[in-house]
């Protein structure tokens, strides 16, 4: 699946959210997860105040949040 410049990729939700790059960021108390949309490449951060795992979740729903108002015409 390559998008190419005329026409743009349409995927279910599902597979857009398969798409979101996560990474854990920082260290000790500053520690932090950052997600990228796969469409636009804006950046969310999200602290980890409770556990890894709800962090990594939270900052995945932020971006397909963002995938979902600012680019549904990518949405099939």
């Amino acid at each position: 699946m390559t998008p190419n410049h005329t026409e743009q990729t349409k995927l279910s939700h599902k597979e857009w959210r398969d798409l979101i790059l996560v990474e854990p960021k920082g260290k000790g108390r500053s520690r932090y997860y950052s997600a990228i949309c796969p469409i636009c490449l804006i950046c969310y951060d999200v602290d980890i105040l409770g556990t890894d795992a709800s962090a990594r979740a939270w900052a995945v729903e932020k971006v397909a949040s963002h995938i979902k108002s600012a680019h549904s015409d990518a949405l099939t």
